[in-house]
């Protein structure tokens, strides 16, 4: 017995969709996510504004031969900081905020060569124990030239933990000397409500 097949037809249009089935189980939960800022007692915590520039209350150096601390905060590059020459101690460059800080990256100006002995980026909750944010790699500045000659720009992130900090400084081991003309330090200010 021989069986020949059909020859297959047009197909037919496609039909409408067919009801929703009910919801299935929830699934598993998702993994837990990243703790936040310690709160302040019974008031709030906010991050305001969100990793910007910091302003500081306050800036404080540990010597000073030629200019002032304040010439620090000023973007001018004719103003500027000198240490003590050869005082054969650390020199330091502290900056104290109003508010608690999450530090998350610094920008620094610079003479050529006058940078410093092993320049840590460091900060402190209490201004008497302080953690070591960065080490500062000198190859890494951009020359820039001004009005008042090259000046080395350096910027770099920092380690960023979880703890938040009212004083960040750079750290100078003992050296013939500083010559800063600018720093900023860049993260989240943490203002209690």
């Amino acid at each position: 017995m021989l069986l020949f097949r059909r020859p297959r037809g047009e197909r037919g249009p496609k039909g409408d969709q067919g009801p929703k089935g009910d919801r299935g189980e929830p699934g598993p939960a998702g993994p837990e996510g990243p703790a936040g800022p310690p709160g302040g007692g019974s008031s709030s915590s906010v991050y305001h504004p969100p990793f910007g520039p910091l302003t500081p209350q306050s800036v404080t150096v540990s010597s000073t031969s030629a200019g002032n601390a304040n010439n620090l905060l000023d973007p001018g590059h004719d103003k500027y900081w000198l240490c003590q020459l050869d005082s054969g101690t650390a020199e330091y460059i502290s900056l104290q905020y109003s508010n608690q800080v999450l530090p998350v990256g610094v920008t620094l100006w610079f003479s050529l060569g006058r940078f410093g002995n092993n320049t840590r980026i460091q900060a402190s909750t209490d201004n008497s124990t302080w953690t070591t944010l960065h080490t500062v790699v000198p190859s890494n500045a951009t020359s820039v030239t001004t009005s008042v000659g090259t000046v080395a720009v350096y910027s770099a992130p920092l380690d960023v933990t979880t703890t938040l900090y009212q004083y960040v400084r750079v750290v100078s081991d003992s050296s013939p000397y500083m010559h800063y003309y600018y720093t900023q330090v860049f993260g989240a200010s943490i203002i209690a409500t």
